[in-house]
């Protein structure tokens, strides 16, 4: 049997993996690419994400505008090798900002208000972290 290989991606990472997962979760290959488009602001709140009950600021990579839908580690997208990734970056802050995956795109500054758009096909196995290098260590 092939190995499965999909790419998978979390606000934070972003990524293909090659292993036979069938035993450890239900999933199955498509013969087939697809094309996944997500829109990803970026956000920023006060919230207690830990179980400490400390109240902190933090700023984010979220599949809508509400900070209290944002999830630690974050969403997780998962493609096939040969899917086309289409994602829209909207800066919905104050401040320059933009969204990296190291050896796949790199969308430069994006600045408050504006957006960005990432377009890429799934070619390696692997994970991939997405993360803002103009503002290191957020969005990590």
């Amino acid at each position: 049997m092939q190995p499965l290989k999909f790419l998978s991606a979390s606000v934070g990472t972003f990524g293909t993996v090659t292993g036979n997962l069938q035993d450890a979760i239900t999933w199955h290959p498509r013969p087939y690419a697809q094309t996944l488009t997500k829109t990803i602001f970026i956000i920023d709140g006060w919230g207690t994400p830990f179980c400490d009950g400390v109240n902190i600021y933090w700023q984010a990579y979220s599949p809508d505008q509400n900070f209290s839908h944002h999830k630690i580690p974050g969403e997780t997208y998962i493609v096939q090798e040969g899917d086309t990734v289409n994602f829209k970056i909207i800066n919905t802050l104050t401040r320059n900002h933009s969204f990296v995956i190291d050896g796949i795109a790199d969308t430069g500054t994006i600045r408050p208000g504006q957006s960005a758009n990432v377009h890429s096909t799934a070619k390696k196995p692997g994970s991939y972290m997405y993360y803002d290098k103009l503002n290191a260590p957020y969005n990590r």
